[in-house]
């Protein structure tokens, strides 16, 4: 039972076709399962692991922002389980805010993955050193970032 410094949840699916814009509920449970419920389980089971001052990172999606500029209908499951994950993120940072546990949504744009593919533009190395530097400078909990700028909702 050590306690946590940070908690970095980076658990994400993307089921459907990125072109078709109609829902397919199946799909929606399964991707909610994953990127929300399994997120949220897991986040509220380790809450009293956390340290004071400690962070909890939750790894969202430009996909997430009402405020996208390319918004398009294309994606919906994944776009709405991160606008979820982002609802709870800023609940959690209030609720948590007592007990000084900073809570974060992060973006981390584009990236090469399996999920992303290789045709991202920004690489897991630079996410990587990225979220390091975020993780060691003070940020104000509740807020969406990107490359350590606050972002939009």
């Amino acid at each position: 039972d050590e306690p946590l410094l940070c908690l970095i949840n980076n658990a994400g699916i993307l089921l459907e076709n990125w072109s078709d814009p109609r829902i397919d509920l199946g799909q929606l449970r399964k991707t909610f399962e994953v990127n929300v419920y399994g997120t949220i389980q897991l986040t509220e089971l380790l809450i009293p692991n956390i340290q004071r001052e400690g962070q909890i990172i939750n790894m969202s999606s430009g996909w997430g922002s009402f405020s996208d500029p390319h918004f398009a209908p294309n994606i919906p499951h994944y776009k709405m389980s991160k606008v979820v994950l982002n609802m709870y993120t800023k609940l959690l940072a209030s609720r948590l805010q007592s007990q000084q546990i900073a809570v974060h949504a992060i973006n981390p744009g584009w990236v090469q993955s399996e999920m992303g593919t290789m045709a991202a533009p920004r690489s897991t190395m630079e996410v990587g050193r990225e979220m390091l530097e975020f993780i060691e400078a003070e940020h104000e909990g509740g807020f969406f970032w990107y490359k350590g700028r606050k972002m939009a909702w």
